[in-house]
């Protein structure tokens, strides 16, 4: 027993129950656990989609502090805010000028913090007029000291074009008196507009910063702001980044990191109140180390390396020894795994199951055994509810992955169709070259350009910006550089010839460069054909640059470029002409970029939308204020509610360089900055709301189909039970009455199953049995005769030897074959048995199924013991030659079992009124049936005997079995030679 289990060491009937009740808990118990298991993965899945969720709107944070953490790009953007809010009341046509300046200071004090506008800090106001004259506004916080002189300076440079040649140079001069030795009118009024500029004003150092807003008569508001140049150290602008940093729900917890080759000489920067000194210190401790960190913290990646927080860190600028890291505190009980509503009800009705069986059988103390049907319909159903939770699980997973990939497929479908709008923005740039390249081709046309007068255009010339604009690009100006003669400015109609001031000082000593490089002859034309201050700056420019770059130049002609200078887009393009071998002319043209870009938007997002008619989208420019609408696409799906976000996304994104995407339960936003359309930004809301209602109806449909599967069970389990079980009801209730003595009843189950044969296999077992009965009484006379003299129902003990016989695993043959073959053989082995018996001198007491039970009686206890042995020994040859006729005639064999027992046998009659029975009982004969049942372990002949009857029998060979309870016959020669 030592080398068995303890389960296998139990009895037969004790592992049998321990078996199936292992097999009930599991049935009951694996379901919940799996339920609990696809809860966890759930609640993985929803913690990593918040992971990237919160990276994403981490990243965009990280980008805008990228974007803002300058003075001056704070100070950009806070001007911006000013101008939207002075810009809608100046629009208002109903709105007075006189109120625009309490609305100017108001806006002023909203838009900029304290911290940007310091002592000294001086803000201007002035109404201008449709002719370009300002008069100073007044209000609370405005300045007016010197706002005459200020107001001329600021209304020339709103419309510079206006301005003739002395009025510019009065300009110029004040502007180098007001602002120091470097800061001309040109600087100021072109690059100085919407900008920060350092300059000299009032005796010290200072910012300067301007800008107007018009209406469509001409008029306007135009504001001048000063601040001293300390305004940049005092703003704490890193400090106020930080602040911006922690996002709008103040989400962030932002920190300043030293880089790893500034971590000596720079320490953490954090907001003051933000991450309690412990907590940094156990994050600097566990994390911030250089070594570590690139290991523990990719940089751009959500992490959870530091308990309790996610964290993402990344480099700010180049200029700049930090990184940002970001910190967003955990909420409790996130990781917490909830039990499904299906499972916390599958909990109620297996633990409501083993609360009522402990109830039933241990407080109650009732039998724990229930019905054959109840146990069949119980296990039928635990049975199918393994499957069914497996595919419910299942099903459940596939419809929420699914739903999960057809939203982050449409999210990357409609960010790649914003790549593929931005991409297609090329054919612009190949249908202005294609406009320049045709008017180049034109014999006629560089005719016209070789002869016409400097700086005035024909009429040939003049159809040429009519062309440019009825191909969608309005010419701003064409250039001529005519070798060794003169550079024509032809500007469009309207604008003034100061136009072309700025970009051609820049491109000048490029197109007049490859000209000199040609040869000395060419190189003197030019020179001589160019003015002093020209050929100073060609020289300037020429001593500057690499001498490659000349060559470089010249093969990118004949190419259209976007050029942009601040908020200004244009397209540009140029090429050469050459004449007898020599070049001749450099043509430029440069138009504007605005209308192309927004009539290629409008058409290509019109297109977009329509085959996605339930996308909101929106196209938005940078313009002075801030962003602008462009285009308008209203969707036609119901229950958008991220519109406004969109556009504070869009506002963010395109002052950066990568997309912003932000993705909630029901729809996603997406801003995407136009890299080949520079100022541009396009904004998408893609709805889920049909995701979301094909992933319901998924699931109804799967709920839908598990209770369809669960009645469809039960019914099949019920209807199952009845087929199974109404048979087996019926031979319990002739079996009842069989017990009763009662053997003339007959099942009477007509079918063509196995059940049809077991009970037709009954009813002639029943039938073999009252023939039994009667041959049993026949044969027992002699324990009639030894009961004689004793009176009526009177019992008495007798000294004798009982003898059990057996057949091993009977059940098991009477189901593995026939019915009919079964009674032929249990017939033929009882018939065979009684006749050993009979002649041994013993009488057959009875027949129990396939069980001999006889008695042998002698002169003495010793002579009955050796009569039984001999007739167990007759038994097992009788069952050996008939084992043998089967085996020949390949019919089934099988094998029994004897047990003899010497004692007292009481001997009586048993029984009701209605029936009584002659039989013997007693110790001796439950001794008998122990005995043959230890038979199975024997090796020899499978007859064990008690010692009492190993000692009545000297000379016969016998070992023990059972610890010596018995003793096996080991040799049947010695018994019957």
């Amino acid at each position: 027993m030592g080398g068995k289990s303890a389960v296998l060491a139990l009895p037969s009937a004790a592992r049998r129950s321990f078996l199936l009740l292992l097999g009930v808990v599991l049935l009951t118990v694996v379901p919940v656990v799996l339920l609990f298991w696809q809860s966890a993965r759930r609640t993985e899945w929803r913690i990593d989609r918040m992971r990237q969720h919160w990276q994403r709107r981490a990243l965009a944070a990280i980008d805008d502090f990228r974007l803002g953490y300058t003075f001056e790009a704070q100070v950009d953007e806070q001007f911006d805010a000013v101008l939207r809010g002075v810009g809608t009341v100046v629009r208002r046509a109903e709105t007075a000028p006189d109120r625009w300046g309490r609305a100017l200071a108001r806006a002023f004090t909203r838009s900029v913090p304290p911290s940007h506008r310091p002592a000294g800090t001086r803000l201007f106001g002035f109404e201008l007029a449709a002719d370009g004259t300002c008069r100073p506004l007044r209000g609370l916080g405005l300045a007016t000291a010197g706002g005459r002189v200020l107001g001329d300076l600021v209304g020339g440079a709103c419309h510079p074009e206006r301005l003739g040649g002395d009025a510019r140079k009065r300009l110029d001069n004040r502007c180098l008196g007001l602002f120091g030795t470097f800061v001309t009118f040109d600087l100021f009024s072109t690059l100085g507009r919407g900008r920060l500029l350092p300059v000299r004003f009032d005796g010290r150092n200072s910012w300067i910063y301007w800008d107007f807003v018009s209406r469509p008569d001409g008029t306007g508001l135009a504001f001048f702001a000063a601040w001293p140049r300390s305004a940049a150290r005092t703003a704490a602008p890193l400090a106020h980044a930080l602040d911006r940093a922690r996002g709008e729900r103040r989400e962030f917890l932002p920190l300043l990191v030293p880089i790893e080759n500034a971590s000596t000489t720079h320490r953490v920067h954090a907001l003051p109140g933000t991450l309690p000194r412990p907590l940094l210190r156990r994050l600097g401790q566990s994390l911030i180390a250089p070594p570590d960190r690139e290991r523990r913290i990719p940089p751009a990646m959500a992490n959870a390396s530091f308990p309790g927080f996610w964290i993402v860190r990344d480099a700010v600028h180049r200029n700049l020894p930090y990184e940002l890291w970001l910190l967003t505190r955990l909420p409790p009980g996130l990781g917490r795994v909830p039990l499904p509503p299906e499972g916390f009800l599958l909990a109620v009705l297996v633990g409501g199951m083993w609360v009522t069986w402990f109830f039933r059988t241990v407080l109650l103390g009732l039998p724990g055994g229930v019905s054959l049907r109840t146990w069949f319909l119980g296990f039928f159903l635990l049975a199918g509810a393994l499957p069914l939770t497996v595919l419910h699980l299942l099903g459940s997973f596939l419809i929420d992955n699914g739903a999960q990939r057809r939203m982050e497929d449409a999210v990357g479908r409609t960010l790649r169709s914003l790549e593929e709008v931005d991409a297609g923005s090329g054919i612009l740039l190949t249908q202005f070259s294609q406009v320049c390249r045709e008017r180049m081709e034109s014999a006629a046309w560089r005719a016209e350009m070789r002869s016409h007068p400097c700086d005035q255009a024909t009429p040939g010339l003049q159809a040429m910006f009519e062309g440019f604009a009825d191909r969608g690009f309005p010419l701003r100006f064409c250039l001529a550089f005519r070798y060794g003669r003169d550079i024509s400015k032809l500007v469009a109609p309207g604008l003034p010839p100061t136009t072309t001031r700025g970009f051609l000082d820049f491109f000048l000593p490029l197109m007049e460069g490859i000209a000199i490089r040609e040869s000395r002859a060419k190189e003197a034309a030019v020179q001589a054909s160019l003015s002093d201050a020209e050929k100073y700056l060609l020289r300037a420019i020429d001593y500057s640059l690499n001498p490659s770059i000349y060559p470089d130049f010249y093969h990118l002609r004949d190419r259209a470029q976007v050029f942009t200078e601040g908020l200004d887009n244009t397209l540009w393009y140029y090429d050469f002409v050459s004449a007898s071998q020599t070049l001749d002319m450099g043509i430029m043209f440069r138009a504007e970029a605005r209308p192309a870009f927004q009539a290629y938007l409008s058409h290509t997002l019109k297109q977009l939308w329509e085959r996605n008619r339930d996308w909101h989208l929106l196209a938005g420019s940078r313009r002075p204020g801030g962003l602008g609408v462009e285009i308008r696409l209203r969707g036609q799906a119901d229950g958008f509610t991220g519109v406004g976000r969109l556009w504070r996304s869009m506002q963010g994104a395109v002052r950066g360089f990568e997309p912003r995407i932000q993705v909630g339960a029901t729809e996603a936003r997406l801003a995407y900055p136009c890299r080949h359309l520079p100022g541009f930004v396009v904004g998408v809301v893609v709805p889920f709301q049909g995701i979301q209602a094909d992933a319901v109806q998924a699931r109804l449909v799967l709920q839908w189909a598990m209770g369809l599967i669960l009645v469809a069970m039960v019914l099949l389990a019920a209807g199952v039970g009845r087929h199974l079980l109404d048979p087996l009801r019926r031979l319990e209730e002739s079996l009842n009455r069989v017990a009763g003595g009662d053997l003339s009843t007959r099942v009477g189950l007509s079918r063509d199953d196995e059940l049809g044969a077991v009970t037709a296999a009954f009813d002639q077992m029943i039938e073999g049995w009252r023939a039994r009965r009667d041959l049993g009484r026949f044969v027992s006379g002699t324990l009639d005769l030894a009961e004689e003299g004793a009176g009526e129902g009177a019992a008495r003990a007798v000294e004798g030897a009982m003898l059990v016989s057996d057949i091993r695993s009977f059940t098991t043959l009477t189901e593995e074959h026939l019915p009919e073959a079964v009674v032929g053989m249990l017939n033929r082995h009882l018939d065979a048995m009684a006749t050993a018996i009979s002649e041994a001198g013993g009488r057959v007491d009875r027949f129990v199924g396939d069980a001999v039970i006889a008695a042998f009686f002698g002169p003495t206890p010793a002579d009955a013991a050796r009569q039984a042995v001999r007739g167990a020994a007759l038994m097992r040859r009788a069952h050996q030659e008939l084992q043998a006729r089967r085996a020949a005639a390949g019919e089934f064999g099988y094998e029994i079992g004897i047990g003899i027992d010497l004692g007292p046998i009481v001997l009586g009659t048993f029984g009701s009124d209605r029936r009584r029975e002659r039989a013997a009982i007693g110790p001796t004969m439950k001794g008998a049936e122990h005995l043959e049942a230890i038979s199975k372990e024997g090796r020899s002949t499978r007859i064990v005997v008690a010692p009492a009857v190993r000692q009545a029998c000297p000379g016969v060979s016998f070992r023990p079995l059972d610890g010596e309870a018995g003793w096996e016959l080991t040799d049947l020669a010695e018994v019957i030679g």
